[in-house]
């Protein structure tokens, strides 16, 4: 992937951006099955790329509700099943809960800031 991706909505902003061997890909506002679909989509071909290490940066993630969940699972294990290695940075509330109730908070690694 060349140059920077963006995807505005009204409740979810993403950016994802090739920098050397890492896909950093930021999200602010409300990662629900609202914008699931067209988030998917979009960060098809941007995860698909060469990078080696694929950041998710959700400092600024407001919400995030099962959808967002399921989606944050199903790229680690694409990622690991294509050799890359998936990172959450950033600290974001809303998922830390949402990780803690799930049982999940031991399953991402975690970069900078806790989850």
């Amino acid at each position: 992937m060349t140059g920077a991706r963006e995807m505005p909505s009204p409740s979810l902003v993403w950016r994802a951006e090739a920098v050397g061997s890492k896909l950093n890909v930021r999200f602010a506002g409300a990662l629900d099955i609202a914008v699931l679909t067209e988030c998917v989509t979009a960060l098809a071909e941007p995860l698909a790329g060469p990078e080696m290490t694929v950041e998710f940066d959700v400092g600024e993630l407001t919400f995030a509700d099962s959808s967002a969940l399921r989606f944050l699972l199903d790229t680690k294990q694409a990622c690991e099943a294509a050799g890359k290695r998936f990172v959450l940075v950033g600290e974001s509330r809303a998922l830390e809960r949402l990780l803690e109730v799930s049982g999940l908070s031991d399953h991402f690694s975690v970069e900078g800031q806790s989850v």
